[in-house]
């Protein structure tokens, strides 16, 4: 499919990002290392985390579903693990590594012991990233990475799946499945295919809870997306990034890669260069740094 040269692609990361720090939006997808034209990702216990359980969890997809749990998830997490040791994952101990990979193994053996529709039949894309012109403009694109997509064979439908690794509820107002429903069914009238989306839901693994979401209107949803474009086309016009904090939770560490106050520790698999930002202590199970309270504010 193609798109006009200056197309203005659009995704839920992104428009979470705008939404909750305009700063951090600039810095995460934007802006690029003036003398490599890179761009940058911080290294992040949590990133680590949410990375090693997905790709363990996606991969399964690539298996015939009787076979998916034939092989045990923590091997394979061990496997999957050494991409994000150490400070690639932006722990700062060996004890603080040890608790978050801990954690994605609690997870996976949850999994393990309930793999609700892991063991159905799922739809697998030749391309992971699905991409299409928003409404009649093609000057902005949709784009996301749907996790699963459940083939619920009885009904002939899909049931569009994100699973998630933090503690924390999405809010009820979050786009992020209406995004994944929206590309989904564009992906579907492309290839003329007659499958419906019957149902979407997140995974909250620490949680063990899947909690089914109600499914969206296209047209509002649409419209929401297009109006967001347009205030992040023209912050990117105008140069306009300000934090509405003046420094957040969200932007603050960013702003050390920037101010040569962070380690380059390599490059992530999307090829940014990847910093480790140092702190003074780890991160405890509840996930808040027991030196900065600043952050649960």
């Amino acid at each position: 499919m193609s798109f006009n040269y200056n197309s203005f692609w659009i995704s839920y990361t992104k428009i979470n990002d705008f939404l909750t720090c305009p700063r951090c939006f600039y810095l995460k997808h934007i802006y690029k290392n003036p003398k490599t034209g890179k761009k940058i990702q911080l290294a992040s216990p949590y990133l680590a985390l949410g990375s090693a359980v997905h790709e363990v969890l996606e991969n399964l997809a690539n298996i015939e579903s009787y076979k998916r749990f034939n092989q045990s998830l923590i091997e394979k997490l061990n496997q999957v693990w050494i991409k994000h040791e150490g400070k690639k994952g932006g722990f700062i101990s060996l004890d603080e590594e040890l608790q978050f990979k801990k954690r994605a193994e609690d997870m996976l053996l949850a999994v393990m012991k309930n793999p609700r529709f892991l063991t159905n039949k799922s739809v697998r894309l030749k391309n992971n990233l699905l991409n299409f012109p928003l409404g009649f403009d093609s000057d902005f694109v949709l784009c996301g990475k749907v996790d699963w997509l459940e083939f619920m064979e009885g009904e002939q439908a899909i049931h569009i799946v994100d699973f998630k690794t933090s503690k924390s509820q999405e809010k009820e107002d979050s786009l992020q499945l209406g995004i994944y429903f929206w590309l989904v069914s564009h992906f579907l009238q492309s290839k003329q295919v007659d499958n419906q989306i019957k149902k979407m839901s997140y995974w909250y693994l620490d949680l063990n809870l899947v909690e089914e979401r109600k499914l969206p209107n296209i047209q509002s949803l649409e419209k929401e997306i297009l109006k967001i474009g347009q205030k992040m086309k023209l912050a990117i016009k105008l140069k306009s990034f300000s934090c509405p904090k003046n420094g957040c939770f969200c932007c603050r560490d960013w702003e050390k890669i920037i101010a040569n106050k962070a380690q380059l520790v390599g490059l992530d698999g999307n090829g940014k260069e990847l910093y480790f930002v140092k702190r003074q202590r780890n991160i405890n199970f509840d996930g808040i740094k027991t030196d900065d309270f600043l952050d649960i504010i």
